[in-house]
């Protein structure tokens, strides 16, 4: 498992269209992707299990707790995202509840 920090990626300058204030960070190129929103409830608890290919769990509120292969909890809030491989064990917690992204397909880094 990868913990990505959003705000530490490369990123570049919207300009175009009259944007300002906002910026772009590429993390890669998923094909046959599948995109899910996830809300866990207080105390919710997504058991462990393989990942079908690349997953990357981006939190957009709230906080959980995500382990990958080692089984070490670590935890991650928004603004941050866990990038697990194909086949890779893991499972999600969140004491408080949180919501995120599921973003699953083979990733290509950029």
């Amino acid at each position: 498992m990868e913990i990505i920090a959003l705000e530490a990626l490369p990123s570049h300058d919207v300009n175009t269209f009259g944007s300002n204030g906002s910026r772009v960070a590429g993390i890669g190129a998923v094909t046959d992707a599948h995109v899910a929103a996830l809300s866990l409830e207080r105390g919710g608890v997504i058991a462990r299990h393989p990942a079908v290919g690349h997953q990357l769990f981006v939190v957009v509120s709230g906080t959980a707790e995500v382990s990958g292969a080692d089984a070490a909890p670590v935890t991650i809030t928004a603004g941050q995202a866990a990038l697990w491989e194909p086949d890779e064990s893991h499972d999600t917690r969140s004491v408080q509840g949180m919501t995120a992204f599921v973003i699953e397909g083979t990733l290509e880094r950029t």
